[in-house]
């Protein structure tokens, strides 16, 4: 069921291995460690926000570590997009009122998708197209070319925050042309955005877990770049 699933999911603490790791030791009511790295780009851009709560959309949400770290904020999700049978009955589970769309490639086709704008679109798509242990066929595979369809999402729902996130090997994959061409995508939809290299080891977590984490915010790069590189923001 819904509930043993979870259970088990609180058990392992599978948050230790998604994203940024630990937040400083707090822990959210379910007893599941916070991700300091979605915490902290929440407080920085809580500088540059001035409206009420954010309103979030979540692909590839797996466990929903953006949720985890954005509940206790007052951000919510207005919808997930898993597919996947055990995160998508965590999901079920620990947010019962939110849809989850399944299958990103066709949630435009959902009614929910559009129903009310999002603040941000949020998502780590898959990465073993562009890790540097795998055949590296980038955005010419499938699961690469999800990157893609995030910005597809993006062109459609036009919302003024992304975060993306992914491994170091994307910077490389196709020689650079792959990581290019997802820059490429936002700037010609008109974000600016910033990129960054994070280290979980330097957010309380005991290992080495280096992601690639590009914001982008709807028409200004200042903002985006304010989010990775000011101090407050780490």
């Amino acid at each position: 069921s819904p509930g043993i699933v979870a259970a088990q999911f609180r058990k392992r603490s599978l948050w230790i291995g998604l994203l940024l790791g630990r937040g400083g030791g707090r822990k959210a009511d379910a007893g599941l460690p916070v991700t300091g790295g979605l915490r902290a780009f929440a407080a920085s851009l809580r500088a540059y926000w001035g409206r009420g709560p954010v309103r979030f959309g979540s692909v590839c949400s797996g466990i929903e570590a953006a949720s985890q770290a954005w509940d206790p904020l007052g951000w919510k999700a207005a919808w997930f997009s898993e597919i996947d049978r055990f995160p998508s009955a965590v999901l079920a589970d620990r947010w019962p009122n939110t849809p989850n769309l399944g299958d990103m490639t066709t949630i435009h086709k959902r009614p929910e998708f559009a129903d009310e704008p999002i603040d941000l679109l949020v998502g780590g798509t898959p990465c073993q197209s562009f890790s540097v242990a795998g055949l590296r066929r980038g955005l010419a595979d499938p699961r690469g070319n999800l990157a893609l369809v995030f910005l597809g999402i993006a062109d459609k729902l036009r919302p003024t925050w992304i975060v993306w996130e992914n491994i170091p090997g994307v910077l490389s994959s196709g020689k650079g042309r792959d990581f290019g061409a997802f820059l490429g995508g936002l700037g010609e939809l008109g974000y600016g955005f910033a990129y960054r290299v994070l280290d979980a080891q330097y957010f309380g977590l005991a290992q080495r877990r280096r992601r690639v984490f590009v914001v982008g915010h709807l028409g200004d790069w200042r903002r985006a770049a304010a989010v990775l590189f000011e101090r407050e923001s780490l």
